[in-house]
């Protein structure tokens, strides 16, 4: 791995992705994932690459359900992964400052390294995430106390944000 992959991922860059990493990713997925945390100094950034990972991945999946050609072979680990990380999709996509939620991001980089030294994603058969998940519904529900806030999540459930 090298620092290619970060700005691929850092640049929204799916097709530059497949070009560079179509071939490894299957084999290499955990490899990936513990490159991108220990090479990236910036919490923010870290996660947001965490993230784009599991994006490309999604956008995969989705490709290759509609017919479209695809790119590289997609393995139960990284649709686990993908899962895991798309419950923070919820925060970007209504904005939510990352400061709000940056121990959700610490919490999850914890069960993605425990994850990364078993060679298995069963995220939720760690113990941190029963804590995790309890965090997230709490900040979920505060969130959408605010009725501003709830308009904004069905709005974005409708396809209107």
């Amino acid at each position: 791995m090298d620092n290619k992959l970060i700005k691929i991922l850092g640049n929204s860059n799916f097709e530059n992705f497949c070009e560079n990493y179509s071939e490894i990713i299957e084999n290499e997925f955990f490899n990936m994932l513990f490159f991108l945390i220990e090479n990236n100094d910036d919490l923010e950034n870290l996660f947001y690459d965490l993230f784009k990972l599991a994006n490309f991945i999604f956008s995969e999946s989705q490709g290759q359900y509609f017919g479209d050609p695809q790119h590289f072979n997609i393995n139960k680990t990284m649709l686990n992964y993908q899962e895991f990380l798309y419950k923070f999709s919820f925060f970007y996509s209504l904005d939510i400052q990352f400061y709000k939620w940056e121990n959700l991001a610490i919490a999850s980089i914890e069960i993605i390294e425990n994850c990364i030294k078993e060679k298995d994603f069963k995220y939720k058969e760690h113990l941190k995430y029963q804590n995790f998940k309890n965090e997230y519904d709490v900040l979920f529900n505060d969130i959408l106390s605010d009725p501003i806030m709830k308009q904004r999540y069905f709005d974005y459930l409708n396809g209107a944000y």
